[in-house]
């Protein structure tokens, strides 16, 4: 298991309070599905600082513990983590999100943690991991070793 995930699942509590328990599980499923698939080293730019826009460059959060929004796209799809560039431009700092990934759930033998590369023009979607009827795959090449900065193209 992942030791930033770990150590967020183990300490930290929900930015919202007012989540259901269902809500709570499904996050919490999610980060740990991601959690027991990325390596130690997955985490190799900073979280987000608590003043976003301080500073420039990649940085990540995690919705569930960081932020005062949750999104959710369809009723089985939640976002996990979300990826934002800051950079200072001529009226001040901006930020976009590059890259997010999603947890979506059908039931215990159907899920997915999803990769959007949000970059480009279009969104691309890969399959970080896949469960298909108890089936495992991926899209993402050594996904056992990628770092976060790997995944994001900016």
């Amino acid at each position: 298991m992942n030791l930033t995930i770990k150590n967020c699942l183990d300490t930290e509590q929900p930015k919202i309070n007012t989540l259901t328990d269902k809500e709570k599980r499904i996050y919490k499923t999610g980060l740990t599905a991601l959690g027991l698939i990325i390596c130690d080293e997955f985490f190799d730019i900073p979280r987000l600082p608590k003043d976003k826009y301080s500073i420039e460059g990649l940085f990540y959060e995690i919705p569930y513990y960081d932020s005062d929004q949750l999104w959710i796209q369809s009723n089985q799809q939640r976002f996990l983590l979300v990826v934002y560039k800051i950079e200072k431009t001529k009226t001040g700092m901006s930020s976009w999100c590059p890259m997010r990934i999603d947890f979506k759930i059908v039931d215990e033998k159907n899920y997915s943690i999803l990769v959007y590369d949000q970059s480009g023009e279009r969104t691309v979607k890969r399959e970080l991991m896949s469960c298909e009827d108890g089936k495992f795959y991926t899209e993402i090449d050594n996904y056992k070793i990628v770092k976060l900065s790997e995944l994001v193209n900016v």
